[in-house]
């Protein structure tokens, strides 16, 4: 597996927990910061980059790395993942890490299953469209997302709540539906948590969203 590691503001916890990484098989390549990774992508199959959280200029190269044909799995590092997990799960990264909870055991095991997951998505095969589905007359509320967490269908009683058109909803992320209704703003910040909870589970979950 080859791994990208982006040393810049990476402590010495994170340095450590590497090891784990070499002992079972990585191919791990140090990179001086978020350009020198954006070129490795770009010129080799990287599966994984590891990053630290530095503000806003982490969400820009986030997108960036999205963007690359490889799409590798992006595993975030954060002095308190809750506080960053909202923004850079809407970019595309695939798991936060808390560093103050990390070791070595931990690291792998994230890395392992983010990637796991991009390779799951990446070979999903096309959404169904569910326009004419049952689902459109349920009296609850119904939405339907992509793996980027992009609303693929709301049934009437889910536009209802957002006070919005169903079509309006389409292609939209939670981030950009708060954005519209502030008012549901914690709302919809839970909902991008509990899908990424659901993503990293590989099954069905049940939380209360609304």
């Amino acid at each position: 597996m080859q791994v990208i590691v982006i040393d810049k503001d990476l402590s010495p916890k994170v340095t450590a927990s590497l090891n784990t990484l070499y002992r079972n098989g990585c191919a791990c390549h140090r990179v001086a910061d978020e350009t020198a990774a954006l070129d490795a992508v770009a010129h080799a199959p990287v599966e994984a980059v590891l990053m630290a959280w530095t503000g806003a200029s982490t969400l820009t190269h986030l997108a960036r790395l999205n963007e690359a044909d490889s799409r590798p799995a992006v595993i975030v590092l954060a002095a308190e993942a809750d506080e960053t997990a909202f923004a850079v799960f809407e970019q595309g990264a695939e798991e936060v890490l808390e560093v103050e909870r990390l070791n070595g055991p931990v690291l792998w095991r994230a890395v392992r299953a983010a990637v796991a997951r991009r390779r799951q998505r990446s070979a999903a095969p096309p959404p169904v469209l569910w326009n004419d589905s049952a689902l459109t007359h349920l009296l609850d509320p119904v939405c339907i997302k992509d793996e980027t967490g992009h609303w693929l269908f709301v049934n009437e009683a889910g536009a209802r709540m957002l006070d919005l058109r169903p079509e309006e909803t389409i292609n939209q992320t939670d981030a950009e539906l708060a954005a519209r209704r502030p008012a549901l703003m914690a709302v919809l910040r839970h909902t991008t948590l509990a899908d990424a909870t659901a993503w990293s589970s590989g099954a069905a979950t049940v939380t209360d969203e609304f």
